[in-house]
């Protein structure tokens, strides 16, 4: 749990800043990046996401196309930002 949440379920309609991003580990960002994908229901293929998001009592496994989302401009824009934390640090997965 980071900032006293589910990862993060505001970031949705909270614009992230770059101090909370660059506070987590390389694990907790995929998490906070994916849990945006997860709450619309996209079907990961990275084993450690997939089987992550289907432990959630609130993740509905719908789409496995990312092109079949519909994110909001605060979603891409937090996406953006724990994207570019990743690349900084050079994470892959």
């Amino acid at each position: 749990m980071i900032f006293g949440l589910l990862y993060h379920q505001k970031s949705s309609d909270t614009y992230l800043s770059k101090e909370q991003i660059q506070s987590l580990n390389n694990y907790q960002l995929g998490i906070a990046r994916n849990e945006i994908y997860a709450r619309h229901g996209y079907i990961f293929k990275v084993e450690q996401f997939r089987k992550y998001f289907e432990s959630q009592s609130w993740y509905v496994p719908k789409y496995s196309n990312q092109s079949s989302i519909s994110l909001n401009s605060i979603e891409e824009y937090n996406i953006k930002l724990i994207k570019d934390e990743e690349d900084r640090r050079g994470i892959q997965w």
